[in-house]
C-alpha cells in the first residue's frame, strides 16, 4: 500500500511540475531576476512561515523523487479567507534548482497538491 501511495504521490508531483510549466507565472522554465521572490506582495491572509512549520504530510510530499533536484526557498501559509474558489488553507512553496530556475507549488494540509488555477 505504501508503494502505491508513494507512486501516486510521485505522479501527482510530476503532473504538478508539468502543469506549473504550462500555467504558473513562476515556471521551472522561466528565469527570474536574482531576489525576485524576495518581497512577494503580502496578501491579507498570506504569511511567510518556516519550512519546519509545514504539516507532516506536506513535508513528506516535498520528499517526492520528482522534487529531489529542487530546494525550498520560501514557504507561505495562505488562509482560506483569501481564496474565493477554494476556501481551504493551503501552503505555497517556492522552489529553486541548481540552475537558479524557480517554480511554485501549492499543497493542502494533507499533502495533496492543489490543482488548477488559484
Amino acid at each position: 500500500m505504501n508503494k502505491v501511495f508513494a507512486l501516486a504521490l510521485v505522479l501527482v508531483a510530476l503532473g504538478l511540475l508539468t502543469e506549473a510549466k504550462a500555467q504558473a507565472p513562476l515556471s521551472a522554465s522561466s528565469q527570474l531576476p536574482e531576489g525576485a521572490l524576495q518581497g512577494v506582495p503580502h496578501e491579507t491572509g498570506k504569511e511567510q512561515i518556516a519550512t519546519d512549520e509545514l504539516p507532516k504530510a506536506v513535508k513528506q510530499a516535498l520528499q517526492a523523487e520528482t522534487l529531489k533536484e529542487w530546494n525550498v526557498s520560501e514557504v507561505y501559509l495562505i488562509k482560506g479567507t483569501v481564496q474565493k474558489a477554494d476556501p481551504k488553507p493551503m501552503y505555497e512553496v517556492y522552489f529553486t534548482n541548481a540552475e537558479q530556475k524557480k517554480t511554485v507549488a501549492r499543497f493542502y494540509k494533507n499533502g495533496k497538491t492543489v490543482s488548477g488555477k488559484r
